[in-house]
């Protein structure tokens, strides 16, 4: 027998931290957002006591890892695809947005400030029955 359920609203306090072209945003929950303020304060302490050894880090897919923002501060990241040493992907997991570095700008997670830890906070969602229309160049 198929029940038919009732959706029930669950409202939660977020920030929209990251808005990508195909509509998919992501979110941080306000309730962890003092643990991940505390947790970047400690890391960039931790990588300002020891600087990590440029080039001492080789990165593979699917690697946690930090890595220097254009605003230069670490932040914490996943490698999601090696191109060549100057050409790294990487997935900023607590905010949603990625970029290409080189490897020179990633080191390694140090592990007091793992995903078992804290989590990864950037969640990701998408509208639902929505389609982002597709570019059609006329040329």
């Amino acid at each position: 027998v198929l029940e038919e359920k009732e959706r029930s609203a669950n409202y939660k306090p977020v920030f929209v931290t990251e808005i990508t072209d195909e509509l998919h945003f992501y979110v941080q929950d306000v309730e962890t957002g003092a643990q991940l303020e505390k947790l970047m304060e400690n890391l960039r302490a931790e990588v300002g006591a020891h600087p990590p050894g440029e080039g001492s880090y080789a990165p593979r897919r699917g690697d946690f890892c930090i890595a220097k923002f254009v605003d230069g501060e670490w932040y914490r990241a996943r490698v999601e695809k090696v191109e060549s040493p100057s050409k790294v992907h990487i997935f900023y997991i607590d905010y949603g947005n990625k970029e290409t570095l080189p490897a020179t700008r990633l080191a390694a997670l140090p592990p007091a400030f793992s995903t078992r830890v804290l989590p990864a906070q950037a969640t990701e969602y998408r509208f639902a029955f929505i389609q982002v229309p597709q570019d059609v160049s006329t040329g």
